[in-house]
This record gives structure tokens, C-alpha cells and sequence, in this order.
């Protein structure tokens, strides 16, 4: 538990560093470009959830406060103790999520500091052959966390979990069989 704190923590001071430096160094709605047509850096500010969808403040502190406690929950509950990928799995979850959770309660907007911003390309066959543009929506270093701590989360479940099971039922049945030579 006193791991998965620690990377939360981490995870939670990169965020909120990198959200002071935004603040300090760009102007709101600014952009930087580091390259053209793929990535800049933009200084939004996002008073809803994923995808630009609203949502009310009080919903989302309810929301926050109940995955800090499923966090906290299978941190505690589940014997990851010595399981690497699940320590840091919660962790990255954990910490994404108070840093997100720290600007809609600290900040005087309370809105989260987004500015993570990519564009895009997908084939497309509308019109002939060409690549659309996509603007992805931009985030920051704590929904970045929250995802790869997520997709981790989905692969410990439907992958990871699974061989150990595997692995511990033929265990048990090397176990069950009885070598005659040796009686």
C-alpha cells in the first residue's frame, strides 16, 4: 500500500509541476508548436470530463472520491503486494486521478489545466484515398497516467491474471499426481 502511495504521489508532482509550468510560461488558449501538424503544446482549461463532455463539479467530486476509494480498496484488499505491474497499475491510476482532482477543488477556475495537443491522420476513402485530420482532444500528464494506468489494469485482468491462474492450477495438479516408483 505504502508503494502504491508513493508512485501516486509521483505521479500526482509531475502533473501538478508540469500544470504550474503552463501556467507560469503560456498564456491560456496559446498554443507552442513542437511539430508542425502533430504536436503543440496549448494551454486549455477543461471544466468538464473526457471529450469536452459537461458535467457538474459536485457530480465529479463524487465520482473522483469513489475511484480514490476502489484505489485504495484494491491497493489494500487484493494480495498485489508483491505484484509489480498491479502496484504500479493503481498507482498511475491513483495519481492521475488526484491530480485532476486537485485542480477542480484547489484552483480558483476549478477546472482542470489541459495541454497535451496532437493532431491526428486516418485513411480515409471518402472522396478518393486521402488522410483525414483529427483533432484529439488535449489532456495532461494525469489523464496520460490514468490511461496507461487503466490499459494496464485490462491486461493484469484479461492476461496477466489468467496465466497465473494457469500457472498455480497446474501446480496444484503436479501436486495431485502420486509417483508410483517412488512408494
Amino acid at each position: 500500500m505504502v508503494i502504491v502511495l508513493l508512485i501516486a504521489l509521483i505521479v500526482f508532482g509531475l502533473d501538478q509541476v508540469s500544470k504550474i509550468i503552463i501556467i507560469n510560461n503560456l498564456l491560456e488558449g496559446h498554443s507552442i508548436k513542437v511539430i508542425n501538424n502533430f504536436f503543440y503544446i496549448t494551454h486549455l482549461r477543461n471544466d468538464g470530463i473526457a471529450w469536452g463532455m459537461e458535467a457538474k463539479l459536485w457530480v465529479l467530486i463524487i465520482i473522483t472520491i469513489i475511484a480514490l476509494g476502489l484505489f485504495i480498496f484494491f491497493s489494500w484488499k487484493f494480495k498485489w503486494k508483491e505484484d509489480k505491474w498491479a502496484i504500479f497499475t493503481i498507482g498511475f491510476m491513483m495519481g492521475g486521478t488526484l491530480g485532476n482532482f486537485f485542480d477542480r477543488v484547489i484552483r480558483a477556475e476549478h477546472s482542470v489545466i489541459d495541454f497535451l495537443s496532437f493532431i491526428l491522420y486516418y485513411p480515409s476513402f471518402k472522396d478518393g484515398f486521402h488522410f483525414e485530420k483529427y483533432d484529439f482532444p488535449i489532456f495532461n500528464i494525469a489523464d496520460t497516467f490514468l490511461v496507461i494506468g487503466a490499459v494496464m489494469f485490462i491486461i493484469y485482468i484479461f492476461i496477466i491474471d489468467r496465466i497465473k491462474a494457469r500457472k498455480k492450477a497446474k501446480e496444484i495438479d503436479k501436486d495431485d499426481v502420486i509417483d508410483i516408483k517412488n512408494e
